[in-house]
């Protein structure tokens, strides 16, 4: 009897302990002890709390345990044989691809494993020094310029920008820098180095601020120029901000030390290839992947008011670095880039920047772009120097834009661009003619 007694009261206590442990799971966000969201504890005391619960309420709980055991063990074992199942298949799909397409298989991709930063004072961030064939980050975090001269005399030009002027998809020789760098050595009296400072994602204040510190750092340079427009709008867009650099809110959080929230599951998803092949399997899998995280997506954006404001910020920044040329003894030149829809729409597109044209309807980016651009044009008129050239390749032949997105244009389009630019250099005297042992300037397009 008394027996008997002891394991009601043993019942009774598990029955308690197991309902306040899951009304405490539940609770737990109510309470303000949990984050939003049913986090890995509390799905750990929920079931725990149902177990004492289950234990409470049968008659033979030993015999049911082993039960249960045996169902999970052999659950498990079988989760295990399909995620190695899945983790299998991955492999074996990403090896024919590779096979399949070779060097151009997925160009954003092999980009981002060759371009990775570290924070650098002032600027954020610098790449990495990077050493591979036909792709050198040297030491001082910059694209290498082939053919660059080593003359402490010779005339130099500084060449700022994002990933384009890194020269995104081609090899060290045929970046825009590289190229200018072929073109003026070739025509040009004197000895000639271009410098790269192009920078991953770089919008023109980074720029300007990296100008800044060569000039701090004793160096002067003969010409600086600069090549934006993509990233001061995106910048923009990102973060419903004009005039800060990319993935501002991430950055701040790093520095606030706020980590972001993630829920056990998510964490499970993220690393699972099981889940994953899951998720391909179902009907709604691609459907959340139709809309690139490059369109801006259907943010909603104010579009007037942030393009005046990109504009108006980038004004600014030509005015800062004009002032600084003054004191410092360099002309400037300011050229707003092409991407796939500036310009005149001549040009007939392959049917990769078909898809990424259409890609780029389905959010914000590319009305910011045009309502942007069609405002930077005007500062034709009131900054010496600025040259809108987004319209440079109309007209030209075959693919340019090649790399699955946008903006970043193949060795082809860097030609075209750096031949624009010459043109508009020597024209407006930015470049004096008398510099060059032959004409400067040759058709951009063939």
């Amino acid at each position: 009897m008394g027996g008997s007694t002891r394991y009601g009261t043993v019942r009774t206590a598990a029955a308690a302990i197991g309902i306040l442990s899951v009304a405490a799971a539940f609770c737990a966000d109510a309470a303000g002890f949990s984050s939003p969201g049913i986090g890995r504890g509390q799905i750990i005391i929920a079931l725990f709390g149902l177990l004492l619960i289950a234990c409470s309420v049968l008659k033979n709980p030993g015999r049911v345990y082993r039960a249960a055991a045996v169902v999970l063990l052999n659950t498990l074992i079988l989760l295990v044989m399909l995620e190695f199942a899945a983790t299998g298949f991955y492999m074996i799909r990403a090896r024919s691809s590779a096979d399949r397409s070779g060097d151009r298989s997925d160009p954003h991709a092999k980009m981002l494993d060759l371009l990775s930063a570290n924070y650098a004072p002032y600027v954020t961030w610098r790449e990495v020094p990077h050493r591979q064939v036909d792709f050198t980050i040297d030491t001082e975090c910059r694209r290498v310029v082939t053919g660059a001269s080593e003359d402490p005399d010779a005339y130099e030009v500084f060449m700022f920008g994002g990933s384009t002027m890194i020269g995104w998809g081609v090899p060290d020789s045929l970046t825009i820098p590289s190229m200018m760098q072929k073109r003026l050595s070739s025509s040009m009296s004197v000895p000639v180095r271009v410098v790269n400072f192009g920078q991953q994602a770089y919008v023109s204040t980074q720029e300007l601020i990296e100008l800044m510190l060569q000039l701090q750092d004793g160096r002067r340079p003969d010409l600086v120029v600069f090549y934006d427009g993509i990233n001061d709008t995106f910048a923009a867009l990102q973060s419903g901000i004009p005039g800060v650099h990319q993935n501002l809110d991430d950055i701040a959080r790093r520095y606030a030390g706020i980590v972001e929230p993630v829920s056990f599951w998510e964490s499970l998803s993220s690393r699972s290839n099981l889940l994953s092949l899951a998720r391909e399997a179902l009907p709604h899998g691609a459907e959340s992947d139709t809309i690139p995280a490059w369109s801006g997506g259907d943010a909603g954006a104010d579009i007037d008011w942030l393009s005046d404001e990109i504009v108006s910020v980038y004004s600014a920044n030509c005015g800062i670095v004009r002032a600084l040329g003054d004191d410092y003894g360099f002309v400037s030149a300011f050229f707003w880039q092409p991407y796939l829809g500036s310009g005149e729409g001549t040009r007939i597109l392959s049917s990769t920047e078909r898809n990424v044209a259409e890609e780029m309807e389905t959010g914000d980016l590319s009305s910011l772009l045009e309502s942007t651009y069609s405002r930077a044009s005007a500062l034709e008129d009131s900054i010496p120097g600025f040259t809108d050239i987004s319209g440079c390749l109309d007209g030209s032949p075959g693919e340019l834009f090649e790399f699955g997105d946008f903006c970043h244009i193949n060795a082809e389009g860097n030609r075209i661009v750096v031949e624009t630019m010459i043109d508009s250099l020597v024209s407006d005297g930015t470049i004096p003619d008398s510099l060059f042992r032959e004409p400067a300037v040759e058709p951009a397009t063939q």
